[in-house]
């Protein structure tokens, strides 16, 4: 889930090993039916570099070959190069906020491309970088630009931000995050012709935002929808259900995949108000919500290949002081996307932060007293 503007982001949660149960799942040869697993904590050298945890580890990026991941630091404009091997910091590159070459104020997309290259966007900049901080190509474009939408909207495609095909399309969500519908924006940048791709199955995501008005500022709720490249193939999901759009270039056509999972429920469900009274009917309503199944985005895991997916839903507020707790889901799929397992995590505190697969294992990023840090989970299918 993605709460906007005044919300602030949960806190990375501290893992704790566990095995996870099944229970009365009928997935059929459920691989995750004895599923447990064993953690480690790595704590990356920084050397004399403080590095600025404030933004978490949202604007990253691992290499294909998973031997660095490089981190984008928007309080200072620093992007940091770390050797999870060697597990420390061995370059920082400086960029700027503003001027020709500015990345725009607090980036929320980034993306690795080859040749050290980055895309990076914020609300109103997007560019692709290279790592002197040099603007090599200005990614910034409007509904109002392309011709055919047919739009008047100057609203910037920054939204999921993706330079795809050899860095020759231009991908974004087109929508408003106000009203939470979106099309997929699919942009040629040698013709600057572009189309739009309907999401149907997700047009439900209206009925889950919506925004209360305290004077001067706005408070906005919205389920996350990511976009996102793997094995050559384009995905789009949402944390509000388990359904996924898999589009195609050659056929220019989404196909919407859909899983039959028995633990969890397929998407979220509840009769909101878009337009509450106030505080108290805000939180209520933004409660029924997150106290429901939340998925993640598809890992892909090339040495079992295999994907997998987290979920989690929080547990009902105790009191003020006392911190939230959830439950945590896992669920694996072959290399088709039939899905092969399911499983709830017993101990697991929270769903792992900005994970990824590294040699058959699943990092994923923790903060360890301000210091910057991997969880590694090595999973054992008994």
């Amino acid at each position: 889930m993605q709460r906007i503007l005044l919300l602030a982001l949960l806190s990375c949660a501290v893992f704790a090993c566990s095995e996870g149960t099944n229970g009365d799942s009928e997935t059929p040869n459920n691989i995750l039916e004895d599923f447990s697993f064993s953690l480690d904590t790595i704590q990356i050298d920084s050397g004399e570099e403080l590095i600025n945890l404030a933004n978490g580890f949202r604007t990253s990026a691992v290499t294909p070959d998973r031997k660095f991941v490089f981190l984008y630091v928007p309080q200072d404009q620093g992007l940091l190069k770390i050797d999870l091997d060697a597990a420390r910091l061995v370059e920082r590159f400086q960029f700027e906020e503003e001027g020709p070459d500015g990345v725009g104020n607090f980036p929320n997309n980034f993306q690795y491309l080859p040749g050290d290259e980055f895309v990076i966007a914020s609300y109103m900049q997007a560019g692709q970088f290279n790592l002197d901080g040099k603007k090599l190509l200005d990614l910034k474009f409007a509904p109002s630009d392309i011709p055919e939408y047919e739009s008047d909207d100057n609203s910037p495609l920054t939204n999921s931000l993706l330079l795809l095909n050899d860095g020759k399309t231009h991908v974004s969500l087109f929508g408003s995050f106000f009203q939470g519908v979106w099309d997929l924006s699919i942009i040629d940048l040698a013709s600057k012709s572009g189309k739009l791709v309907d999401l149907p199955a997700f047009d439900f995501l209206k009925d889950y935002t919506f925004m209360n008005m305290n004077g001067t500022t706005a408070m906005v709720y919205t389920e996350q929808i990511d976009v996102y490249p793997m094995n050559d193939e384009l995905f789009v999901s949402t944390s509000a259900t388990s359904d996924i759009y898999l589009y195609d270039f050659e056929s220019d056509s989404a196909r919407l995949i859909e899983f039959p999972h028995k633990l969890t429920a397929r998407r979220k469900s509840a009769d909101i108000n878009k337009e509450p009274s106030g505080d108290e009917e805000f939180n209520e309503q933004m409660e029924t919500l997150r106290t429901q199944i939340a998925y993640k985005p598809l890992l892909w895991d090339s040495s079992s290949q295999r994907y997998y997916r987290f979920g989690d839903k929080m547990d009902p507020k105790v009191a003020d002081d006392v911190p939230r707790t959830y439950e945590v889901f896992l669920f694996a799929y072959d290399e088709n996307l039939n899905l092969i397992g399911e499983t709830q995590l017993e101990n697991l505190e929270k769903a792992p932060s900005n994970p990824f697969f590294k040699d058959g294992k699943l990092w994923s990023y923790v903060n360890i007293e301000d210091e910057l840090g991997f969880a590694i989970m090595d999973f054992n299918f008994n």
